[in-house]
């Protein structure tokens, strides 16, 4: 079992540029899915970047809170994703940038507001409240996807963050999630958003 806390992981993980990790955007599937925004959106005259980083998403600042969570469902889903969930969401863009933007006092509460759009699920959320910036229980919230949990679940690191289990119930595993992730990256001096990114990018790797 590989450990994170060991040479050569730890030092890669505390150097990963993690406002550079850049997603390539598939701009013909996105130039027909905003189609679906609202006929008086002008977001539906924009222009499909290229390729988006996080960096940008972080840290640019943004005309209005739908641009920005528009460029954020581009980057978690450059391709488009499957099925209907994304054209759901672009429906209610209004609603759902709203609540992604929406300062929360609980982890619940920020989760439960999404509950009445259809097609946002916990991926997505936790996409929006790492890139809003937001924060609960004093913790930086982090991006929690299929493929870091599949990470976690497979037990395959050592010193890393319990299982999270199955998607259904990572909302309730989500502020544990947040605390051990920090509490991991922290013994080897790096940050919980460049663990997550470790997993996400060379977990199965190694």
């Amino acid at each position: 079992m590989s450990d994170i806390q060991a040479a050569p992981y730890s030092n890669i993980i505390s150097k990963l540029p993690v406002n550079s990790h850049t997603i390539d955007i598939n701009r013909k599937s996105w130039l027909r899915l905003i189609q679906h925004l609202s006929l008086n959106s002008p977001l539906r005259n924009i222009s499909v970047p290229a390729s988006i980083c996080r960096n940008r998403l972080l840290h640019f600042q943004y005309g209005n809170n739908e641009h920005k969570s528009l460029e954020i469902l581009m980057w978690g889903y450059s391709s488009g994703g499957r099925g209907t969930n994304i054209t759901q969401v672009l429906n209610n863009l209004p609603r759902v940038s709203a609540a992604a933007a929406n300062h929360c006092p609980s982890w619940p509460l920020y989760f439960n507001q999404f509950k009445i759009v259809p097609g946002v699920g916990i991926s997505t959320i936790t996409k929006f409240a790492y890139f809003f910036g937001h924060s609960f229980d004093g913790l930086p919230a982090l991006i929690l996807d299929q493929r870091v949990a599949d990470i976690l679940n497979l037990k395959h690191w050592a010193n890393a963050p319990t299982p999270v289990g199955q998607r259904g119930g990572w909302c309730n595993q989500y502020l544990k999630y947040l605390n051990e992730m920090n509490n991991s990256a922290n013994a080897i001096k790096a940050s919980g958003e460049q663990l997550e990114l470790f997993f996400y990018l060379l977990g199965k790797h190694f």
